[in-house]
């Protein structure tokens, strides 16, 4: 078995012991002054200015905590629970808050050490918690004349593993390209700008790239096989209709303000636009003017004639449709009124508007909402199949 040299332990002392002799002759920069012993007990400081940076500091535990919690998890098979990690947390940030403790959080350099070194339990913890204390009672000052520079290096050596993360870019770009954008931009944003400002560049794109997919978010029409009870999807199926009255709408997201007005506007598309199957009156105006002379004047008397006609009506294509909700985790307001929409304006033509795949959230939003005014619940259905046959037996 071979015995382990710690070379951080003698790189530290060596440089310890020359930067002593030698940071004021050549301008090393050091540690510098380490106080010692434990701060007297107080009261923490309450104020209004510091609930932003409490915010900030609170989504930057959090985000470290949980990422290097999913690490050893997939390496090691822990199961972790963040709730339970928040509450620890919590706890120990609250008695520290007395003693003018930093905020308690994850170090990712130290979490990679101990996973390499084979740390199971919350014992190393302990340990690495002595050996703070030693170093804040009695060995600080004689790390003082530390170098900078090699502190650093003992943090990028014990954090390389993390570093490796960049050779997934390539693999990334080719897989998910909004994954590559935030995790570029929020590693740019943190070297050029600061960390603080890095965590919001990377939640603010990923709000952006949620938006952005719903708007790209797919819509097709389904087709039913003769002989099967299966549907497939039209765009990639060359399969003919089962019955071409009938026609089955799904888009790949919910239905909030981000995809509502897409919703309407794909839905017509796929099948027609109802406004153009209205019956709109044809006013015929007849002008009939008289002129007669009298007394060198032109007495003109106009009447005018209005005559009411149909135009003539094109056969509307269909007679059901059927949107397939099984994508619609979540619905607000928006898209609420967007299936109000659709039904108000599909019904005066002849069409009826059905609801399949509908799940219990979907069956309790409508039971709740103004669509239970518009959409009769007898054409809201679990299963696709069933409004199927429903709307092919209905004339």
């Amino acid at each position: 078995m071979k015995m382990p040299i710690p070379i951080d332990l003698i790189l530290v002392v060596v440089s310890t012991f020359i930067s002593s002799y030698t940071h004021d002759n050549f301008g090393i920069d050091v540690v510098g002054k380490i106080p010692a012993g434990l701060p007297t007990p107080t009261l923490p400081r309450v104020s209004v200015d510091i609930i932003g940076q409490s915010a900030v500091v609170g989504i930057i535990v959090f985000v470290l905590t949980i990422s290097m919690a999913r690490l050893c998890e997939v390496k090691h098979g822990y199961s972790v629970d963040d709730n339970q990690e928040l509450v620890a947390y919590g706890i120990s940030n609250l008695g520290g808050s007395f003693f003018s403790c930093f905020p308690a959080c994850v170090a990712p350099p130290r979490t990679i050490v101990l996973s390499t070194m084979g740390a199971k339990t919350t014992f190393s913890g302990m340990v690495s918690a002595v050996f703070v204390l030693l170093v804040i009672l009695f060995i600080g000052k004689y790390v003082e004349s530390l170098p900078k520079a090699v502190l650093a290096v003992m943090i990028i050596a014990a954090i390389k593993k993390l570093l490796y993360q960049f050779k997934d870019l390539p693999m990334l770009w080719r897989v998910n390209r909004y994954d590559f954008v935030i995790f570029v931009g929020t590693v740019i944003s943190g070297v050029f700008i600061d960390f603080p400002y890095a965590l919001y560049v990377g939640v603010l794109l990923c709000l952006l790239t949620v938006v952005v997919q719903s708007q790209k978010s797919s819509s097709y029409t389904i087709r039913k096989l003769e002989q099967e009870d299966r549907l497939l999807d039209q765009k990639t199926h060359d399969i003919p209709l089962c019955n071409p009255k009938i026609a089955i709408f799904r888009m790949e997201s919910s239905l909030y303000f981000a995809t509502a007005d897409k919703f309407v506007k794909e839905l017509y598309k796929a099948t027609f636009n109802p406004k153009a199957y209205r019956k709109q009156p044809d006013l015929n105006v007849e002008i009939n003017v008289d002129q007669s002379e009298n007394s060198g004047s032109s007495d003109e008397r106009i009447s005018l004639s209005k005559a009411n006609h149909e135009n003539e009506i094109p056969v509307v294509p269909l007679t059901h449709i059927i949107i397939d909700c099984s994508s619609m985790n979540y619905i607000d307001m928006n898209g609420m009124k967007a299936l109000i929409q659709i039904h108000s304006e599909f019904t005066p033509v002849g069409v009826t508007v059905m609801l399949g795949n509908c799940t219990n959230f979907m069956k309790t939003f409508i039971e709740k909402s103004d669509l239970s005014q518009e959409i009769d619940m007898n054409n809201v259905y679990a299963d696709i199949l069933d409004a199927f046959f429903a709307a092919s037996h209905k004339k």
